[in-house]
Protein backbone atom coordinates (compact mmCIF):
# COMPACT_ATOMS: atom_id res chain seq x y z
CA UNK A 1 0.00 0.00 0.00
CA UNK A 2 2.31 2.23 0.96
CA UNK A 3 4.69 1.45 -1.90
CA UNK A 4 1.89 1.76 -4.69
CA UNK A 5 1.65 5.36 -2.81
CA UNK A 6 4.86 6.30 -2.97
CA UNK A 7 4.89 5.03 -6.46
CA UNK A 8 1.77 7.38 -7.72
CA UNK A 9 3.44 10.41 -5.68
CA UNK A 10 6.83 9.67 -7.46
CA UNK A 11 4.84 9.52 -11.42
CA UNK A 12 2.49 12.88 -10.18
CA UNK A 13 6.12 14.61 -9.43
CA UNK A 14 7.34 13.51 -12.67
CA UNK A 15 4.59 14.63 -14.83
CA UNK A 16 4.50 18.17 -12.99
CA UNK A 17 8.47 18.53 -13.45
CA UNK A 18 7.48 17.56 -17.19
CA UNK A 19 5.03 20.17 -17.44
CA UNK A 20 7.33 23.03 -16.39
CA UNK A 21 10.15 21.75 -18.53
CA UNK A 22 7.37 21.77 -21.61
CA UNK A 23 6.55 25.27 -20.36
CA UNK A 24 10.07 26.37 -20.72
CA UNK A 25 10.78 24.83 -24.23
CA UNK A 26 10.61 27.06 -27.53
CA UNK A 27 7.62 25.82 -28.76
CA UNK A 28 5.20 26.46 -25.55
CA UNK A 29 6.73 29.88 -25.80
CA UNK A 30 6.16 30.47 -29.59
CA UNK A 31 2.50 29.27 -28.84
CA UNK A 32 2.33 32.26 -25.97
CA UNK A 33 4.64 35.34 -27.64
CA UNK A 34 2.23 37.60 -26.71
CA UNK A 35 2.95 37.02 -22.91
CA UNK A 36 6.90 37.01 -23.22
CA UNK A 37 6.59 40.81 -22.21
CA UNK A 38 4.67 39.41 -18.74
CA UNK A 39 6.88 36.76 -18.05
CA UNK A 40 9.99 39.22 -17.91
CA UNK A 41 8.06 41.43 -15.34
CA UNK A 42 5.74 44.24 -15.95
CA UNK A 43 7.78 47.52 -14.76
CA UNK A 44 6.96 49.69 -12.00
CA UNK A 45 6.89 53.22 -12.73
CA UNK A 46 5.18 53.52 -15.82
CA UNK A 47 4.92 56.64 -17.86
CA UNK A 48 2.29 54.70 -20.60
CA UNK A 49 0.48 51.91 -20.89
CA UNK A 50 -1.40 50.32 -23.84
CA UNK A 51 -4.89 48.08 -23.42
CA UNK A 52 -6.33 46.16 -25.99
CA UNK A 53 -6.90 43.20 -27.86
CA UNK A 54 -4.83 41.57 -31.23
CA UNK A 55 -4.87 44.96 -33.12
CA UNK A 56 -3.29 46.86 -30.03
CA UNK A 57 -0.85 44.04 -29.83
CA UNK A 58 0.60 45.19 -33.25
CA UNK A 59 -0.40 48.43 -33.43
CA UNK A 60 1.97 49.81 -30.56
CA UNK A 61 4.91 47.33 -31.45
CA UNK A 62 7.21 50.16 -32.35
CA UNK A 63 5.98 52.77 -29.03
CA UNK A 64 8.95 51.51 -26.33
CA UNK A 65 11.47 53.89 -28.70
CA UNK A 66 9.62 56.86 -27.38
CA UNK A 67 9.98 55.84 -23.58
CA UNK A 68 13.21 54.56 -22.10
CA UNK A 69 14.21 53.50 -18.92
CA UNK A 70 11.20 50.79 -19.27
CA UNK A 71 8.51 53.65 -19.06
CA UNK A 72 6.57 52.05 -21.57
CA UNK A 73 4.06 48.56 -21.28
CA UNK A 74 2.15 46.85 -24.00
CA UNK A 75 -0.96 44.94 -22.00
CA UNK A 76 -2.50 44.14 -24.78
CA UNK A 77 -2.94 40.26 -25.67
CA UNK A 78 -4.57 38.51 -28.68
CA UNK A 79 -8.18 38.03 -28.53
CA UNK A 80 -8.28 40.16 -25.55
CA UNK A 81 -12.09 41.59 -24.06
CA UNK A 82 -12.70 45.16 -22.41
CA UNK A 83 -13.41 42.91 -19.40
CA UNK A 84 -10.29 41.27 -20.05
CA UNK A 85 -8.29 44.91 -20.05
CA UNK A 86 -10.49 45.61 -16.86
CA UNK A 87 -9.01 42.59 -14.89
CA UNK A 88 -5.53 43.71 -16.43
CA UNK A 89 -6.06 46.94 -15.42
CA UNK A 90 -7.12 46.12 -11.51
CA UNK A 91 -4.36 44.24 -11.59
CA UNK A 92 -1.68 46.42 -12.64
CA UNK A 93 -2.54 49.69 -12.04
CA UNK A 94 -0.52 50.57 -9.32
CA UNK A 95 2.21 50.52 -11.79
CA UNK A 96 1.93 53.42 -13.30
CA UNK A 97 2.71 56.74 -12.24
CA UNK A 98 0.71 60.01 -11.90
CA UNK A 99 -0.02 61.92 -14.76
CA UNK A 100 0.75 58.41 -17.13
CA UNK A 101 -0.98 57.79 -20.23
CA UNK A 102 -3.11 55.18 -20.28
CA UNK A 103 -4.25 54.65 -23.54
CA UNK A 104 -7.87 52.17 -24.36
CA UNK A 105 -7.80 51.26 -27.89
CA UNK A 106 -10.78 50.16 -29.65
CA UNK A 107 -12.19 48.78 -32.68
CA UNK A 108 -15.93 47.95 -34.17
CA UNK A 109 -15.58 44.39 -33.70
CA UNK A 110 -14.62 44.36 -30.02
CA UNK A 111 -17.05 46.25 -28.82
CA UNK A 112 -19.23 43.37 -29.00
CA UNK A 113 -17.01 40.71 -27.52
CA UNK A 114 -17.39 39.77 -24.23
CA UNK A 115 -14.96 37.72 -21.69
CA UNK A 116 -16.80 34.34 -22.08
CA UNK A 117 -16.66 34.11 -25.93
CA UNK A 118 -12.71 34.39 -25.69
CA UNK A 119 -10.18 31.95 -25.32
CA UNK A 120 -9.79 32.65 -21.44
CA UNK A 121 -6.62 30.93 -21.49
CA UNK A 122 -4.63 34.54 -20.60
CA UNK A 123 -6.30 34.84 -17.12
CA UNK A 124 -5.16 31.49 -16.56
CA UNK A 125 -1.83 31.73 -16.82
CA UNK A 126 -1.50 35.84 -15.51
CA UNK A 127 -4.33 36.58 -12.99
CA UNK A 128 -4.55 34.47 -9.47
CA UNK A 129 -7.53 32.50 -8.92
CA UNK A 130 -9.42 35.37 -6.79
CA UNK A 131 -8.91 38.00 -9.88
CA UNK A 132 -10.56 35.32 -12.41
CA UNK A 133 -13.99 35.44 -13.04
CA UNK A 134 -15.93 31.94 -12.92
CA UNK A 135 -12.95 29.86 -12.16
CA UNK A 136 -12.69 26.74 -13.09
CA UNK A 137 -10.55 24.26 -11.51
CA UNK A 138 -10.34 21.98 -15.46
CA UNK A 139 -9.11 24.88 -16.93
CA UNK A 140 -6.84 25.82 -14.43
CA UNK A 141 -5.48 22.49 -14.85
CA UNK A 142 -5.76 22.61 -18.29
CA UNK A 143 -3.43 25.51 -19.12
CA UNK A 144 -1.31 24.95 -16.20
CA UNK A 145 -0.41 21.15 -16.98
CA UNK A 146 -1.03 21.82 -20.67
CA UNK A 147 0.60 18.03 -21.14
CA UNK A 148 -2.52 16.72 -18.84
CA UNK A 149 -5.10 16.92 -21.92
CA UNK A 150 -2.75 16.60 -25.01
CA UNK A 151 0.63 14.97 -23.92
CA UNK A 152 1.98 14.66 -27.64
CA UNK A 153 2.80 18.50 -26.84
CA UNK A 154 6.28 17.47 -25.59
CA UNK A 155 7.05 15.43 -29.21
CA UNK A 156 5.91 18.62 -31.25
CA UNK A 157 8.18 20.87 -29.10
CA UNK A 158 11.12 18.83 -30.23
CA UNK A 159 9.83 18.79 -33.94
CA UNK A 160 9.58 22.74 -33.19
CA UNK A 161 13.02 22.81 -31.77
CA UNK A 162 14.83 21.44 -35.18
CA UNK A 163 12.63 23.86 -37.13
CA UNK A 164 14.52 26.83 -36.32
CA UNK A 165 11.24 29.28 -36.26
CA UNK A 166 11.62 32.83 -35.49
CA UNK A 167 10.84 33.67 -32.06
CA UNK A 168 8.76 37.03 -32.46
CA UNK A 169 5.20 38.30 -33.26
CA UNK A 170 6.07 39.64 -36.83
CA UNK A 171 7.55 35.86 -37.97
CA UNK A 172 3.84 34.76 -37.78
CA UNK A 173 3.15 36.93 -40.89
CA UNK A 174 4.46 38.60 -43.76
CA UNK A 175 5.88 41.96 -43.93
CA UNK A 176 2.95 42.83 -46.11
CA UNK A 177 0.70 40.97 -49.11
CA UNK A 178 -1.35 41.59 -51.78
CA UNK A 179 -4.03 43.66 -53.22
CA UNK A 180 -5.50 39.66 -53.64
CA UNK A 181 -4.56 38.31 -50.04
CA UNK A 182 -5.65 41.09 -48.79
CA UNK A 183 -9.23 41.46 -49.95
CA UNK A 184 -8.87 37.53 -49.29
CA UNK A 185 -7.66 38.21 -45.71
CA UNK A 186 -10.35 40.98 -45.03
CA UNK A 187 -13.16 39.27 -46.39
CA UNK A 188 -12.72 36.10 -44.19
CA UNK A 189 -12.22 38.83 -40.88
CA UNK A 190 -15.46 40.75 -41.65
CA UNK A 191 -17.56 37.28 -42.21
CA UNK A 192 -15.90 36.19 -39.07
CA UNK A 193 -16.96 39.31 -37.12
CA UNK A 194 -20.77 38.72 -38.75
CA UNK A 195 -21.05 35.13 -37.71
CA UNK A 196 -19.30 35.99 -34.46
CA UNK A 197 -21.65 38.42 -33.15
CA UNK A 198 -24.64 37.14 -35.29
CA UNK A 199 -24.93 39.96 -37.46
CA UNK A 200 -26.41 40.17 -41.23
CA UNK A 201 -23.80 42.60 -42.47
CA UNK A 202 -21.20 45.40 -40.49
CA UNK A 203 -23.62 48.13 -42.03
CA UNK A 204 -26.61 48.54 -40.13
CA UNK A 205 -27.33 49.26 -35.97
CA UNK A 206 -26.83 46.43 -34.65
CA UNK A 207 -30.38 44.34 -33.70
CA UNK A 208 -29.06 41.38 -32.00
CA UNK A 209 -30.35 41.74 -27.95
CA UNK A 210 -26.79 40.11 -26.73
CA UNK A 211 -24.75 42.45 -28.49
CA UNK A 212 -26.58 45.23 -26.82
CA UNK A 213 -26.31 43.86 -23.49
CA UNK A 214 -22.35 42.93 -24.51
CA UNK A 215 -22.24 47.00 -25.64
CA UNK A 216 -23.46 48.09 -22.42
CA UNK A 217 -21.79 46.11 -20.55
CA UNK A 218 -17.79 47.19 -22.44
CA UNK A 219 -19.26 50.79 -21.81
CA UNK A 220 -19.15 50.26 -18.15
CA UNK A 221 -16.06 48.17 -17.86
CA UNK A 222 -14.57 51.43 -20.01
CA UNK A 223 -16.00 53.95 -17.93
CA UNK A 224 -14.66 52.26 -14.31
CA UNK A 225 -11.52 52.23 -16.08
CA UNK A 226 -11.41 55.53 -17.15
CA UNK A 227 -13.30 56.95 -13.59
CA UNK A 228 -10.34 55.13 -11.91
CA UNK A 229 -7.60 56.44 -14.30
CA UNK A 230 -8.68 60.15 -13.02
CA UNK A 231 -9.29 59.56 -9.51
CA UNK A 232 -5.57 58.46 -9.47
CA UNK A 233 -4.43 61.50 -11.83
CA UNK A 234 -3.56 59.65 -14.90
CA UNK A 235 -4.36 60.39 -18.19
CA UNK A 236 -6.71 58.44 -20.24
CA UNK A 237 -6.60 58.29 -23.82
CA UNK A 238 -8.85 56.31 -26.28
CA UNK A 239 -7.42 55.51 -29.25
CA UNK A 240 -9.67 53.66 -32.00
CA UNK A 241 -6.40 51.64 -33.87
CA UNK A 242 -6.74 52.54 -38.19
CA UNK A 243 -7.72 49.88 -40.98
CA UNK A 244 -6.99 49.51 -44.75
CA UNK A 245 -9.47 50.16 -46.88
CA UNK A 246 -10.01 46.68 -47.59
CA UNK A 247 -11.56 46.22 -44.15
CA UNK A 248 -13.14 49.43 -43.75
CA UNK A 249 -15.02 49.39 -46.81
CA UNK A 250 -17.48 46.94 -45.03
CA UNK A 251 -18.12 49.07 -42.50
CA UNK A 252 -21.48 51.89 -42.46
CA UNK A 253 -22.20 54.79 -40.16
CA UNK A 254 -25.05 53.80 -38.47
CA UNK A 255 -23.28 50.25 -37.17
CA UNK A 256 -20.43 52.41 -36.08
CA UNK A 257 -21.90 55.53 -34.24
CA UNK A 258 -24.76 52.92 -32.68
CA UNK A 259 -21.57 50.53 -31.56
CA UNK A 260 -18.39 51.67 -31.01
CA UNK A 261 -19.07 55.59 -30.98
CA UNK A 262 -21.91 55.13 -28.52
CA UNK A 263 -19.88 52.64 -26.15
CA UNK A 264 -16.90 55.62 -26.05
CA UNK A 265 -19.70 58.24 -25.33
CA UNK A 266 -21.20 56.13 -23.00
CA UNK A 267 -18.14 55.36 -21.47
CA UNK A 268 -16.88 58.71 -21.27
CA UNK A 269 -19.81 60.60 -19.69
CA UNK A 270 -19.13 63.94 -18.76
CA UNK A 271 -15.13 63.51 -18.34
CA UNK A 272 -12.72 65.10 -20.91
CA UNK A 273 -11.16 62.49 -22.69
CA UNK A 274 -8.72 62.34 -25.27
CA UNK A 275 -9.67 60.63 -28.05
CA UNK A 276 -7.40 59.87 -31.25
CA UNK A 277 -9.70 58.40 -34.29
CA UNK A 278 -7.16 56.56 -37.05
CA UNK A 279 -10.11 54.69 -38.05
CA UNK A 280 -10.12 56.16 -42.14
CA UNK A 281 -6.64 57.95 -41.55
CA UNK A 282 -5.62 58.71 -45.06
CA UNK A 283 -2.18 56.94 -44.38
CA UNK A 284 -3.15 53.66 -43.96
CA UNK A 285 -6.46 53.69 -45.87
CA UNK A 286 -4.88 53.32 -49.16
CA UNK A 287 -1.71 51.36 -47.78
CA UNK A 288 -1.95 47.94 -47.29
CA UNK A 289 1.59 47.90 -47.67
CA UNK A 290 1.76 49.28 -43.52
CA UNK A 291 -0.15 46.04 -42.56
CA UNK A 292 1.24 42.26 -42.30
CA UNK A 293 -2.44 40.91 -43.37
CA UNK A 294 -3.81 43.71 -45.70
CA UNK A 295 -5.26 45.69 -43.49
CA UNK A 296 -5.97 44.97 -39.61
CA UNK A 297 -2.50 43.64 -38.24
CA UNK A 298 0.00 46.56 -38.99
CA UNK A 299 3.30 45.33 -39.69
CA UNK A 300 6.69 47.07 -38.21
CA UNK A 301 6.48 50.18 -40.71
CA UNK A 302 2.53 50.56 -39.63
CA UNK A 303 2.96 50.30 -35.71
CA UNK A 304 6.23 53.14 -36.16
CA UNK A 305 3.19 55.56 -38.39
CA UNK A 306 0.86 55.29 -36.12
CA UNK A 307 2.89 55.44 -32.94
CA UNK A 308 4.58 58.76 -34.37
CA UNK A 309 1.32 60.23 -35.19
CA UNK A 310 -0.15 59.22 -31.37
CA UNK A 311 2.82 60.75 -29.83
CA UNK A 312 2.41 63.86 -31.94
CA UNK A 313 -0.99 64.12 -30.96
CA UNK A 314 0.16 64.02 -26.94
CA UNK A 315 2.59 67.09 -27.68
CA UNK A 316 0.16 69.27 -29.31
CA UNK A 317 -1.93 68.67 -26.70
Amino acid sequence: MIWGLLFILLLAAMFIGLNAFYKRTDYFKWQHLELKSYTQGVPKQLDCGVFGSTYALYAFQAMPQYHSNNRFFNFSLNAESIEQDYLLFNKYKTHFNERAFVIFTLTPGVCYYTYEASPQYNSYLLLNRKEIPNFKLSRFLGYRLPLLYDFKQIFRSLKFLLSEQEMSLDALFPSSVSEEVAKMNMKGLAEGWMHLFRLPNLREKNQDALNERALKENANYLKVMIDDCIQHEMIPVIVITPFAKELTNYFGKAFLDNGMYKLIQDAVGTHQVRLFDFLYDADFQDNRSLFADGGFRLNNAGSSLLCKKVMREFLEK
